[in-house]
């Protein structure tokens, strides 16, 4: 692979590791942006989704929130539960015939 790792270090003061790494020059992909499914079809965009039901259990709100928000743009069912009581309960309230846990 080539390259080089040097270390220099000063006792008191710390150390500075360098890596160099010989890499030939990239091509930037051209990057196509397209509509969604649903602007070009004239659907609501529920057609669009994973039929999938996703139980998020998470103590975090935050990681919550984000991982609701991310899913919900794609699959049909999203729940969330801050503890696993609370997921086992809203696992056994569900109809659904099966979900994800995440």
């Amino acid at each position: 692979m080539g390259g080089n790792i040097t270390v220099r270090s000063i006792p008191g003061k710390g150390s500075t590791f360098t890596l160099t790494l010989p890499l030939e020059q990239g091509v930037v992909p051209q990057a196509k942006i397209l509509p969604p499914v649903s602007a070009v079809n004239g659907t609501n965009g529920q057609e669009d989704l994973l039929p999938l039901h996703i139980l998020v259990v998470d103590d975090d709100i935050m990681c919550r929130t984000i991982a609701e928000r991310l899913l919900r743009k794609m699959v049909s069912s999203v729940m969330v539960a801050d503890s696993l009581d609370n997921a086992l309960w809203l696992a056994n309230e569900q109809p659904l015939t099966s979900f994800c846990w995440i």
